[in-house]
């Protein structure tokens, strides 16, 4: 992108979400009219973008799932831990009860004004009196402490009864919205083999590549207004440049470079802006370096694409995603989850885009990131 950074544009502050909706709105309107432009009369690619855009919203759906899921496992294991505490706890206090118990038997065979007639030496009067009254206090005690704890448990064994159920609601969610992915999967698969004949009987591949790198070019350009009205967020640590981080960053997804930047494509009428990463479908895509997301949609050529702005006329976009988490105005850190793997944007098989932009030129990411940050 060119021009100053879009997250410096705008007046130092935080971004309300009303500001985070107007943008999302913009960017919307934005992609849609990139849509339009296009002059698309495919049937079959408007029916390819609508499986894929149902595809990424029920995979983000699963991945919301599996969050709360781990969330709602985690709460229940402390649970557990937490009754097994009281359950010892109460036991220690059972046996401690059945030894005064016992003591107050013993003494307690004593009738009281016996006990006080027979003592001849007051001092041993007054002693006796006071274990007497001490044995009474503390086996009190010790009786209201496990009423405490019975109460205790049995709110713990509700609380467990009340999550056991909601972890069996979340798994049925889980069944019925995987039984839609796998199902427009399915019809992925058939759109995608009659777009790939259509493309076969046109020969119109290059044409389409080509006007692809156009239009993202043009949303790069134009996302730079829509941005720079969102402030800067302020108050916390300041941000390491992205340029001092050259050679330092992990690569967003661990797999296979099957197409390094620069390579031929299209029988060398066209070359790589960026890499394509192969790696199993569904893991996650991280970004590289903290920044805000830029755009968050599908578009024609890369599908699902996140774009992350890192200051400094620094981006960084990851393509072909099978379900994006994160949203324009987002802020991600480094290493943030923010979308996985997919083939969407026409490819049958997956695998990650990978582009790093300098001022809106592309540049070589194996020079952005660290030889072994990953197996490639």
């Amino acid at each position: 992108m060119c021009g100053a950074s879009l997250l410096a544009a705008g007046a130092p502050g935080k971004a309300t979400q009303a500001d985070l909706d107007q943008l999302r709105s913009r960017i919307e309107s934005l992609r849609e009219n990139l849509t339009r432009s296009e002059g698309e009369r495919s049937a079959v690619r408007i029916e390819l973008r609508d499986m894929e855009q149902k595809i990424a919203l029920s995979g983000k759906r699963l991945h919301q799932i599996a969050r709360e899921l781990q969330s709602r496992e985690r709460k229940l294991d402390e649970l557990r831990r937490e009754q097994a505490r009281e359950q010892e706890k109460l036991g220690a206090q059972r046996n401690a009860l059945a030894a005064q118990m016992r003591a107050a038997y013993i003494m307690g065979r004593e009738p009281y004004l016996k006990l006080l007639l027979n003592q001849q030496d007051p001092s041993a009067l007054g002693r006796s009196l006071a274990y007497y009254g001490y044995f009474n206090r503390l086996r009190s005690a010790r009786m209201t402490e496990a009423a405490a704890r019975l109460s205790s448990l049995a709110r713990l064994e509700q609380g467990i009864r009340e999550e056991t159920a909601q972890r069996l609601i979340l798994r049925e969610r889980e069944q019925a919205e995987r039984k839609a992915y796998l199902a427009n999967r399915a019809a992925r698969t058939e759109v995608l083999a009659k777009l790939n004949s259509e493309i076969r009987t046109r020969g119109d591949e290059l044409e389409r590549a080509v006007q692809d790198e156009k239009r993202l070019a043009e949303l790069l350009r134009k996302l730079e207004p829509a941005l720079a009205r969102i402030p800067r967020e302020t108050g916390g640590p300041p941000d390491t440049p992205f340029a001092a981080l050259k050679g330092k960053l992990h690569w967003p997804v661990q797999g296979q470079i099957s197409a390094p930047y620069g390579s031929e494509r299209l029988e060398g009428r066209l070359r790589w802006q960026g890499v394509l990463i192969e790696a199993p479908e569904g893991n996650e895509v991280h970004a590289v370096s903290r920044g805000r997301v830029a755009f968050s949609g599908w578009l024609r050529g890369l599908g699902q694409l996140v774009i992350v702005d890192h200051g400094g006329g620094y981006l960084t976009l990851y393509g072909h995603n099978q379900a994006l988490y994160k949203e324009a105005g987002d802020w991600v850190e480094a290493g943030e989850a923010i979308a996985s793997v997919g083939a969407s944007g026409g490819r049958d098989k997956p695998a990650l885009y990978f582009e790093v932009r300098e001022q809106g030129e592309p540049r070589d990411p194996a020079l952005w990131c660290a030889r072994d940050s990953q197996m490639l």
